[in-house]
């Protein structure tokens, strides 16, 4: 069983599940790499829910992993290219006790995008968002030279 930490990922299969109150779930299987075990790919998953609590966190996860389209395209898995696949992501792995047979079993509790970094880099759409209604007092001018 993968231990508890932080893993680079890239998905491996994903689809539409019911949960068992009937509810549509999505289920994603990362292929973890766990270092010094030969670069091994280790199966972890992920679990979204669309209820009105877990939706937030759902849907952070699904713009972290490049969603487009709609819902219902999540069903045609890999193949029909909802989630961006090609690209690496990390997963922070935990393990959570099964109530049915009280064993450990990992999940994925998060999913970072690589690309964003330490610097939580946003787009520049998101970029001018963040900064409407905003302004310099001063005007700064991309071709001056930076003064040292």
């Amino acid at each position: 069983m993968i231990k508890a930490g932080n893993y680079k990922a890239r998905i491996g299969d994903y689809g539409v599940k019911a949960t068992n109150a009937g509810a549509p779930s999505l289920v994603v299987r990362f292929d973890a790499l766990v270092q010094g075990e030969g670069d091994t790919a280790n199966p972890v998953y992920w679990r979204g829910y669309f209820s009105e609590k877990a939706l937030p966190h759902t849907e952070k996860n699904l713009d972290t992993l490049g969603f487009r389209g709609q819902l219902v395209d999540l069903a045609d898995g890999p193949k029909g290219g909802a989630l961006n696949d090609r690209k690496e992501y990390e997963v922070v792995v935990v393990h959570e006790i099964s109530e049915q047979t009280g064993k450990a079993f990992p999940i994925v509790r998060f999913i970072n995008d690589l690309d964003r970094g330490v610097m939580g880099k946003v787009s520049k759409v998101e970029a001018a968002q963040l900064f409407a209604g905003i302004s310099l007092s001063k005007s700064f001018k991309k071709d001056e030279p930076i003064p040292f």
